[in-house]
């Protein structure tokens, strides 16, 4: 008897497929570039409810912070395997064009003098204060933010998971499959 293709589990039979896709995920977030991201969510999450009064509002609040910042967190793998999805080859193509190595190429040459202060680059300050307060105080929306802003962060460490599923997903042309594999993948 000859095993399934992963494509035809991944198709067939998503809830097959599903546990297979949050399993890599979890095994994504073993990996050691990921550890630097411990005391960050920490203190987003759990540093907000310290100073609280009651009993079980800091466990509930700290639950409704936690659950803000996956959804957050997975709602940018989400919209990327969405974006997979929808586009189909053209996500590959862009990927692989020499352009758009040469583009991003640039982008991190300028990144570089910028942080080196060869380039003077000046937020404007609203943005600086904003960014400062987003994760404080326990609310949700400063909570989703800042996992959405990890996702993006904790982006290189996902890359084999994600790369996998999104070529995957790109090849099914299917936005509902990709929307939830690749947020079912880094929710873990």
């Amino acid at each position: 008897m000859l095993l399934p293709s992963l494509d035809n589990i991944a198709l067939d039979q998503t809830l097959v497929a599903l546990p297979l896709v949050f399993l890599g995920g979890v095994l994504t977030s073993l990996t050691p570039c990921i550890y630097p991201m411990i005391p960050i969510t920490a203190a987003v999450v759990g540093g907000q409810t310290v100073g609280a009064a009651g009993g079980s509002r800091p466990r509930r609040m700290a639950l409704v912070l936690s659950l803000s910042y996956a959804v957050g967190l997975a709602m940018v793998y989400a919209l990327l395997g969405l974006i997979a999805g929808l586009t189909g080859s053209l996500f590959g193509s862009i990927s692989s064009n020499p352009w758009a190595y040469f583009t991003i190429a640039n982008l991190l040459v300028l990144s570089a003098l910028a942080m080196f202060d060869v380039i003077p680059l000046r937020l404007p300050a609203s943005w600086t204060q904003r960014a400062a307060t987003m994760g404080t105080g326990g609310r949700v929306a400063g909570t989703f933010a800042m996992g959405a802003a990890s996702g993006l962060v904790a982006a290189p460490c996902s890359a084999p998971v994600m790369i996998g599923v999104l070529a995957w997903v790109s090849t099914t042309q299917s936005a509902g499959l990709g929307f939830l594999y690749c947020s079912s993948s880094r929710s873990a």
